[in-house]
């Protein structure tokens, strides 16, 4: 992974980690069916469920 990936993921990560501390709030996405997950595409069997920082 290059430098500049490598940098801006940790920032997201801990602006991320910042905004949900400071309003005490993760975001996600559910319907009736249940939470929105993906598939991972660099292990086999593995769901990943996707959070956000803000309702945005």
């Amino acid at each position: 992974m290059n430098i500049y990936l490598t940098i801006n993921s940790k920032r997201q990560y801990e602006s991320f980690v910042k905004r949900v501390l400071d309003s005490d709030t993760v975001w996600g996405l559910k319907s009736e069916d249940g939470w929105c997950v993906c598939e991972s595409n660099e292990y086999e069997d593995t769901v990943v469920m996707l959070f956000g920082s803000d309702e945005a």
